[in-house]
Formats: structure tokens, sequence, C-alpha cells
């Protein structure tokens, strides 16, 4: 942030591209209270990502890509424009795909409380939840498998959502 790159230029924040990805890991939550996660987040959330953007033009961008979670109490991948308290807009597009997700019957799969979402070919399973979506914009869902969950899909004060070749089995 605010450093010079190769040609001696100095770089703002605000022209910053950051790639996250998180990749082909295995999680694992068999209890309350065993995610490693930082206040104020107070369930099992076995992938949490803040995508905070306070300044224009910051990009983060975020793929969450074939993992395997299994969160027998809570929350299989969280998005979340919160962070302490305070709200910000989700500075970028996220992508979720090829994640293989089981939840506890009072959980859910993926949850994304604000931003542009992008969820292709997951798995989701057993939870109360497939998929909850709370006050988002531009949201895309192709080629998920939701088997097993009360709700596939939940989606609260969400605007602009693309659903298609999607599988809801046994919700």
């Amino acid at each position: 942030y605010g450093a010079d790159d190769e040609s001696g230029v100095n770089n703002s924040a605000t022209e910053l591209n950051i790639e996250f990805v998180i990749r082909d890991n295995c999680v694992t939550l068999f209890g309350e209270g065993l995610a490693p996660v930082a206040s104020p987040v107070y369930e099992n959330v076995g992938i949490y990502v803040a995508v905070l953007s306070e300044e224009p033009g910051l990009s983060a961008g975020v793929t969450i890509d074939g993992n395997t979670i299994d969160v027998r109490s809570g929350i299989g991948i969280k998005v979340d424009d919160n962070y302490r308290g305070d709200t910000y807009e989700v500075g970028s597009v996220v992508i979720i795909r090829n994640n293989d997700i089981t939840v506890g019957p009072s959980g859910t799969g993926i949850y994304i409380k604000g931003g542009e979402v992008c969820i292709i070919d997951n798995d989701v399973k057993g939870g109360e939840y497939g998929a909850r979506f709370d006050y988002c914009e531009g949201i895309e869902f192709d080629g998920n498998t939701f088997k097993g969950n009360e709700y596939g899909i939940y989606a609260l004060g969400t605007r602009e959502a693309v659903i298609e070749g999607n599988a809801f089995l046994e919700n």
C-alpha cells in the first residue's frame, strides 16, 4: 500500500488490484465454538471472508475454489460486508466454485451478506439453508446442486439474481 512499484511509481490504495484465492482445502468443524474466527464472528464458519473497501477503486478479487467443508453446526462459507460492527461495501466480485459443502440441520452452506457473488458448480447439502443472501446485488448461480436442505436458496432484500442450471434435490 502506497509503495513504489518496479518503475518507481508510487501506488495508492485506489490503484491496487489484489487477488486472493482459497483453494483445495479440507475444513472440518464438529462442535460449538471450535472455529478459528476473530470477534465479533460468533458462529462456526468453515471459510470466512470479509471483502471490505473504504476507498473507491480498490479491487480485491476473491476466489474460493475446490474446498471440502464439513461443518456440523454453523456456516460453510461466509462472505460479509460487516467487520467489528462497521459495515463496508464489498469491494469486488467474489467467486465461489467447485466446493463440496456439508452442514448440519441448523446450518447454512453459503451465506452472503452484501456484494456481488458468482456461485458456480458447488454441492451444498444438509442444512437449513443451502445458500442464503441478505441484501446482495448481482448474484449469479449456475450449475450448483442443493440437496437435503430445508431451503435450497433463501434471499432477503437481494436484487439482480440470476439462477439457472442448478439442481434442487429433496429440499
